[in-house]
């Protein structure tokens, strides 16, 4: 079994790249910096499918993307959610936000 994106995913998104675990996406969302990492392993639903040394890249990757993502104008906060309620596939919304929006 190989990695697939869900088609969800791949029509709310556009392709970012390949970090080493995970590939990066931006959501189709002007209102908001936001990226998705999705790591590039097939039947993955939960973070606990990762083993230790996966679970710490994507961390990497996650904190990476959150520090590019705090230094665009007007980042107050980011947000950091693994969700999995409409779409299965393990993913992490990395989301820039500010007071108010």
């Amino acid at each position: 079994m190989s990695f697939v994106l869900d088609a969800r995913l791949e029509a709310d998104t556009c392709l970012i790249g390949d970090l080493a675990l995970s590939r990066a996406l931006l959501m189709n969302d002007a209102r908001y910096p936001w990226v998705i990492l999705v790591p590039r392993r097939a039947g993955l639903a939960e973070l606990t499918d990762l083993d230790a040394a996966a679970r710490e890249a994507l961390t990497r990757e996650i904190t990476d993307a959150a520090e590019i993502l705090r230094a665009l104008p007007g980042v107050e906060k980011i947000n950091i959610g693994l969700l999995g309620n409409i779409v299965r596939q393990l993913h992490a919304h990395v989301v820039g936000r500010r007071e108010g929006d």
